[in-house]
């Protein structure tokens, strides 16, 4: 006769049966009885755990465990409902207890792991998801986890082959923010593989298409980049990051008219899109169809549009103290406090200002900060990070610290503040350095500009008072490590000509100049440098554009991204350097200069094509600056006829010219002060009711 079955496996019958809470009654009723039966207590916590009770099933779980129960698939199970309940510290010292017995166990192996990514442990979580996964690759939790530990750990490769799984893919959404988390600039373009994956997979969802777009732009594939983009644009009109990507890509081979277009339909759309308004602002100096009469009509433009409703405060009523003779508080305001081009025209300005004459108050206005940041919070008597405030509460923040005087550095360039501005925030608000142009804010008291770049007659073009600065704009500081400006190429190497300008200052007109100065030069070679020529798409939208104008490409050569030190030696193989029009050089002008290599360039007519014009006039080289493009190439053929243009008294010459003339920034700070200090006066005099300012 056969023994009836106990009450546990009367439980785990009724369980299997899919009858979770009649198991639950059978083994709590039994348990009631016997309450140190291990086994009967991992059952009910199967079967609370079946029911959907969580709770009640890691009691029962808890329970077994205190009894002594050490089962490596009960220690795995109960790893799994800690989890569950958010206890990863616990789950994991189960999942190891369950691994040192059975270290092969794929629910240990995947729960642990999932516990270790928890807490931070990426190194074990890789480790024990990879081998869990091994046994169990439809875990899609755990194969999430493992990628994004693998990505923590550095390890793309890695990652990249356990995101591509079929599974993974299924599912556009989680997909595409899982490839958003591998490496935006990867040697070996992870991200881009698993969107180019993941839109085989899905190829009508827009948030992919876009996203595969990005990546493609910058991995310098433009073409493919404008095609999905405008695609993009078709299905969804008011795709603002679409739109933005569409534009940047144009400008990055050279083509500001369809980018100009690209953004100014994106503004019909959205006219309160800021970002876009800064970069069509900036984009329109790009275009050599534009005089300066369109690009005043656009800046006043966009004031109507977005400076609507603003009241600025009355700036007498923000004057604390009305003493014209006292230092006063000078706030700096920059999205840019980081290494690169501002830092190259600001780290030297603080220290160089008149001793005792101001309070020099720093808003640091990016996210992130390098050792060019801390140089600068170094210099500053105050320094505050303001990229997270709004604009509300930045105003707040700058009137609290009772500026007499804001220096904005930023203009209508990417993530500007001229809305906090427009509101006035200080008794006296300049704008200065990073944008050439007016930016129609009524509260800006001045824009800083020079004798050069603001030639006299030029003020019908600013909406604001123009201070002219001497003995430039802008005061260079060289890099410490530049190499010495001599001569490092071949004795007998071609008559090189150069520009190291980013791309989008590169449009059809230029590209026209590259050609007529080679068919100039028959022997001539041109060196092209810029980040956006790694890319092959746009190297060859280079190339195309100069063989189009009969171009010999074999006397072309194009470099892609540079360390800054190896950027300044390839000066030393070029013999003249080619200004880009309408938007000048500025950085890379003086990069040049200081590598003694000329600048030839012609008179501009906007203030972004008199950028060279400033440096080259400062130093004493206007004879580099021509009146049109045949007096320029007759400059060309000249230089190329002189033997000692590659002489290293020339080049010497020309650094030390620099160093006196531009690199000093004692003269221009003290400069600056006095302009700030004349227009403080003429505040105090307004506050005290002695006149108009």
């Amino acid at each position: 006769m056969t023994a009836p079955p106990s009450a546990a496996d009367h439980g785990l019958a009724l369980l299997r049966q899919g009858r979770a809470g009649e198991a639950a009654a059978v083994l709590q009723a039994h348990l009631r009885q016997a309450p140190g039966d291990a086994r009967a207590w991992y059952l009910l916590g199967l079967a609370e755990h079946a029911a959907q009770r969580p709770a009640a099933a890691l009691a029962a779980f808890e329970r077994c465990h205190r009894l002594g129960a050490r089962d490596p698939a009960q220690l795995a199970n109960h790893a799994g409902l800690c989890l569950a309940a958010g206890d990863a510290g616990r789950a994991l010292a189960l999942a190891r207890e369950a691994l040192a017995t059975a270290p092969a166990l794929a629910p240990a192996l995947l729960n642990g792991g999932l516990a270790a990514h928890a807490l931070g442990d990426h190194e074990a979580a890789a480790a024990w998801l990879e081998a869990g996964l091994a046994q169990r690759p439809q875990a899609l939790s755990a194969r999430i986890a493992a990628v994004r530990s693998l990505l923590a750990l550095a390890r793309p490769g890695q990652a990249l082959a356990l995101a591509l799984a079929p599974d993974l893919l299924a599912e556009a959404e989680p997909a595409r923010q899982l490839a958003l988390a591998f490496p935006l600039r990867d040697p070996d373009q992870t991200r881009l593989a698993l969107l180019r994956a993941l839109a085989a997979r899905h190829p009508g969802h827009l948030p992919v298409s876009f996203d595969l777009a990005a990546a493609l732009h910058i991995a310098g594939l433009g073409g493919d980049a404008l095609a999905l983009a405008e695609s993009v644009l078709a299905g969804e009109p008011d795709n603002a990051d679409a739109a933005l990507m569409l534009a940047s890509a144009w400008l990055e081979r050279g083509q500001p008219a369809p980018a100009l277009a690209t953004l100014r339909a994106l503004l019909d759309r959205r006219p309160d899109h800021d970002v876009a308004w800064a970069n069509y602002l900036v984009a329109l100096h790009y275009e050599p169809a534009l005089d300066q009469d369109a690009l005043l009509a656009e800046h006043h433009r966009w004031a109507r549009v977005r400076l609507a409703g603003i009241r600025p405060r009355p700036p007498a009523g923000l004057v604390r103290d009305p003493d014209p003779g006292r230092p006063l508080r000078i706030g700096w305001l920059s999205p840019r406090l980081v290494q690169g081009a501002v830092m190259q025209f600001f780290a030297g300005l603080l220290p160089a200002f008149p001793a005792g004459r101001a309070v020099h108050v720093v808003y640091h206005d990016h996210p992130g900060g390098d050792a060019a940041t801390a140089a600068v919070r170094a210099q500053a008597d105050a320094f505050h990070a303001v990229a997270a405030l709004d604009e509300a509460a930045l105003a707040a923040r700058m009137l609290d610290d009772r500026l007499d005087v804001l220096v904005d550095l930023a203009g209508h360039a990417p993530n500007n503040r001229l809305r906090v501005l427009a509101g006035r925030v200080a008794p006296v608000q300049l704008s200065w350095y990073d944008y050439v142009d007016t930016l129609a804010v009524p509260a800006i008291d001045a824009v800083l500009m020079d004798a050069v770049m603001a030639p006299p007659g030029s003020e019908r073009w600013l909406a604001e008072p123009v201070l002219r600065l001497a003995p430039c704009r802008q005061a260079f500081v060289p890099p410490d490590d530049a190499p010495p400006p001599t001569w490092a190429g071949a004795a007998d190497a071609p008559f090189t000509l150069a520009c190291f300008n980013r791309m989008p200052k590169r449009n059809p007109a230029v590209f026209d100049r590259y050609a007529a100065a080679l068919a100039a030069l028959p022997q001539a070679r041109l060196l092209l440098l810029d980040a956006a020529l790694e890319g092959p798409q746009t190297r060859a939208a280079v190339e195309s554009a100069l063989a189009a104008r009969g171009v010999d490409l074999a006397r072309v050569e194009l470099r892609g991204r540079q360390p800054y030190r190896d950027l300044l030696a390839a000066y030393r193989a070029v013999d003249v350097v080619l200004d880009p029009f309408p938007y000048s050089g500025c950085t890379s002008t003086c990069d040049a200069l200081w590598m003694g290599v000329p600048v030839f360039g012609t008179r501009g007519t906007t203030f972004a094509a008199r950028q060279s014009a400033m440096f080259l006039e400062t130093i004493g080289r206007g004879d580099w600056l021509f009146a049109d493009q045949p007096a320029l190439l007759d400059g060309l053929v000249r230089l190329a006829a002189d033997p000692a243009r590659r002489g290293g008294s020339a080049r010497s010459a020309l650094r030390e010219r620099m160093r006196v003339q531009v690199c000093d920034p004692a003269p221009l700070a003290a400069s600056l002060e006095a302009a700030i200090r004349e227009l403080w006066r003429q505040r105090c005099t307004q506050a005290s009711g002695a006149g108009p300012a």
